[in-house]
């Protein structure tokens, strides 16, 4: 006697579907947990731009220098002090360095000078597109004195939208006055003199930022802000 009538006996494909959905409820939940727990990592484990650079120049032992843009309706990424990057630990030589701050960091890019592997430079991409960027030009040099003021002011002779910049800010809160430099350059970049004249071990992670600010009439201006040395900071 067949004790499970038709209306009760489960069709094998009806069994199939509810064992299918059941796995898919559970899988779906197990990603948002396993998604919301790596979310909460990332924010834990996130630091500042600036202090991030500032730990991986002490670590690998390089150095940064940046060029942002800025205009009236654009600010560079690299200018906002709240953004974060992610601190994963997972970066131990400079070319894993690069790549990832390339990854990482919108409308940015960074790359190894060519002829000191030990510096990186930062580049906002809207500079890459201008015409006759000013740190692109190349001229002859030569040079003995301060930094601040005087090698900036020889450079502007002849390039002149180029400027000291003198101001005292929370994104620049000092200013190099004490190192002197000798410079003979030949047929040399602006960004290769900039670099070039220093001597990296006298300096902190930052060497010098260049910010360009678009006017008006489509031309731009470019101030030069050489950061503390270490002889300052008592380093």
């Amino acid at each position: 006697m067949n004790l499970i009538s038709n209306e009760t006996r489960t069709d094998p494909f009806t069994m199939l579907k509810c064992v299918f959905l059941s796995i898919l409820f559970f899988s779906i939940c197990e990603i948002k947990y396993v998604s919301a727990q790596d979310i909460h990592i990332e924010v834990k484990n996130s630091v500042v731009l600036n202090d991030y650079m500032i730990k991986q120049g002490e670590q690998l032992h390089c150095n940064f220098t940046i060029e942002t843009f800025n205009s009236d309706n654009f600010v560079s990424s690299l200018d906002d002090l709240s953004i974060r990057i992610l601190d994963d630990n997972e970066v131990t030589n400079l070319n894993l360095l690069v790549f990832k701050l390339r990854r990482d960091i919108p409308g940015c890019n960074v790359y190894l000078d060519t002829s000191n592997s030990n510096v990186i430079h930062f580049v906002d991409m809207k500079l890459m597109r201008l015409k006759d960027y000013a740190l692109n030009k190349e001229i002859s040099v030569t040079y003995s004195g301060l930094l601040e003021g005087g090698l900036v002011q020889q450079i502007s002779q002849q390039v002149p939208e180029i400027s000291p910049d003198r101001s005292i800010s929370s994104v620049e809160p000092y200013i190099d006055v004490t190192t002197k430099v000798n410079i003979k350059a030949n047929n040399q970049s602006v960004r290769r003199i900039l670099t070039d004249c220093l001597s990296l071990k006298n300096y902190g992670s930052f060497l010098w930022r260049a910010t360009t600010k678009a006017q008006d009439d489509g031309q731009s201006t470019t101030t030069i802000h050489f950061y503390e040395s270490a002889n300052q900071t008592g380093k």
